[in-house]
């Protein structure tokens, strides 16, 4: 897909929102590096899979909770494959919460019924209980090695205790003595660089033989280890390394474990946050209404109802009470093989650069698997690739101004568009002097049409509206204007050739009449006489539909 499409249709945005639905990075991760498809079977496969699992979700039967791996553990697990390899405490017990997740999805999904898709994904995990007990013997949640995983550790930290213990009981005899001598701050024993240790005060380090460990900031205090505990200290000492060394056997043959089921854990893991993914997709569609639809093999879109999903997720987390209950006003579209062109007029203001983005959001979520906010009576299809020229694109630094950036883009548009592509554009001719811009923007459509790519464009520019109406493979349709209220309704309206309205709304405004009318003189009569042609053209269009509509209320 044309990277800069993506960006100009805040695609992006789309998939951050998505990722929030996720419960684990490692999907999250996956979503927001995700990138629309344009493989027809793998787009259907995804889109039924989700359908399935939607329908698992309003079912109300209990699911089993999906959850990916907090960490990308991948590396760690191919790595264990190694003689010798080593993995933390805190890694095995994080694959062990994968071997758990695997049970818990298998044996949970078994049991539903009519998910033959799910099912078959489900049905791909292999179970390890023998690992999944050896892990949680010998690992704790948290990473711990626990004192059940040998007896030779137990036994060697039971010993670490005691010897602890008598440590301490001697010294806080010792601090007892020193302290009633004025010797130490406190009858307290405490800790440095793992010793125990006595705060003797500064005056008295010699009274205290030992090997000074620390001091206090002010100096006041030494913390020494008395001369006669070093012995106990050393003794501490080996039975630490003979824990260490227990424990890093027992890492290494659990470890070795762990690799000879590597490629088994590595395929679960895939398989999980996939399943992943396709919750957050169920809970995202299911937060944002949207539509299951069967997705076409060649491209098409018939949209009805499509409302943008990113104004219905804004308004949904939105703290304002009053947005978040304001509706998103749907739209109707159509562009198919008849007419494979749409020009879309109307005044600024009016939602047409917005059009153009549902549009093209609504086709990226098919072909990204998720279902679009439309009704399921839509019939979208599958495009190659996506071109945009959307915005105002001007750039400083480039030195380009807005209606060269526009130029560029639209060239490279013409490199690459073809049959299988949907190009959506701006402000189709703007940025110029009219009567050339108009051309252009004519020359444009001609060729675009002529290679049989998709278009939806929106312009102001009377001309092009008239070449539109009077060119075959070309629709008209208008963005909807209240001019009582002033004010735009969003909604398009197929087969209509919208007006800007610019003096009309100045007038409405409290525009002094004179300047209105001073304007109207000053527009060229040839502009003038065309405005007022496809005013009156969609007049009689409008008088036709409501005599037919009268016409088959009658006959019914």
């Amino acid at each position: 897909m044309n990277d800069h499409a993506l960006h100009v249709l805040e695609y992006a945005d789309l998939l951050e929102y998505l990722s929030r639905y996720t419960e684990s990075e490692v999907a999250r991760s996956i979503i927001l590096n995700a990138e629309p498809e344009t493989d027809y079977r793998s787009i259907k496969y995804q889109l039924d899979l989700l359908t399935e699992f939607r329908k698992l979700r309003w079912s109300g039967h209990p699911i089993p909770t999906i959850r990916g791996p907090e960490n990308d553990w991948s590396d760690n697990i191919r790595s264990s494959k190694l003689e010798n390899w080593i993995l933390t405490a805190d890694c095995i017990a994080g694959i062990g919460r994968i071997i758990d997740m695997t049970t818990t999805i298998s044996d949970g999904m078994k049991k539903l019924e009519t998910i033959p898709l799910l099912k078959q994904t489900v049905d791909r995990l292999v179970k390890l209980p023998e690992l999944s007990r050896s892990i949680s013997r010998t690992v704790s949640d948290k990473g711990g090695i626990l004192d059940s995983a040998s007896p030779q550790l137990a036994l060697f930290r039971r010993n670490i205790r005691k010897q602890q213990e008598r440590i301490r009981t001697r010294l806080e005899e010792m601090a007892v003595s020193l302290y009633e001598k004025g010797a130490v701050q406190e009858p307290i024993v405490t800790i440095r660089n793992g010793r125990y240790v006595l705060p003797v005060r500064s005056g008295s380090v010699r009274d205290v033989p030992g090997m000074v460990h620390d001091r206090s900031a002010s100096g006041a205090t030494f913390f020494i280890e008395p001369k006669g505990s070093m012995s106990d200290h050393n003794a501490l000492t080996k039975l630490e390394a003979d824990v260490l060394q227990e424990e890093t056997r027992i890492l290494r043959e659990l470890t070795s474990h762990i690799g000879k089921q590597a490629d088994l854990i590595l395929r679960n893991i895939e398989i999980i946050v996939e399943l992943d993914v396709l919750q957050a997709k169920a809970r995202f569609c299911d937060e944002v209404k949207a539509e299951p639809i069967e997705p076409e093999r060649t491209p098409v879109a018939h949209i009805i109802g499509g409302r943008n999903p990113l104004l219905v997720l804004h308004r949904l987390f939105s703290h304002d009470p009053e947005e978040r209950v304001r509706p998103v006003v749907p739209l109707d579209v159509t562009v198919d093989d008849s007419h494979r062109v749409l020009i879309i007029t109307g005044p600024n203001t009016g939602g047409k650069t917005v059009a153009l983005r549902t549009i093209g959001l609504l086709v990226l979520m098919v072909q990204t698997g998720l279902h679009p906010t439309c009704a399921e009576s839509s019939r979208i299809g599958l495009f190659h690739n996506i071109f945009a020229d959307i915005g105002d694109e001007q750039s400083v630094q480039q030195s380009l101004s807005t209606f060269s950036s526009h130029v560029k883009q639209i060239i490279k548009i013409l490199e690459l568009a073809d049959h299988r592509s949907l190009v959506l554009l701006d402000e189709l001719g703007a940025g110029t002097d009219p009567a050339e811009g108009s051309a252009l923007g004519i020359a444009i459509l001609v060729e675009l049409l002529q290679r049989g790519v998709w278009v939806i464009a929106n312009t102001h520019h009377n001309t092009i509206k008239a070449f539109a109406f009077t060119t075959e493979g070309i629709s008209n349709a208008a963005m909807e204007f209240n001019i009582d209220t002033l004010e735009p309704t969003y909604r398009i309206v197929m087969g209509r050739i919208g007006q800007s309205n610019a003096l009309a709304i100045a007038a409405r405004l409290g525009f002094p009449d004179r300047l209105v009318h001073r304007a109207r003189d000053h527009m060229e009569g040839k502009i003038l006489d065309l405005q007022t042609m496809l005013d009156e053209v969609d007049r009689s269009r409008l008088q036709a539909e409501e005599q037919i509509a009268r016409a088959n209320n009658e006959r019914s």
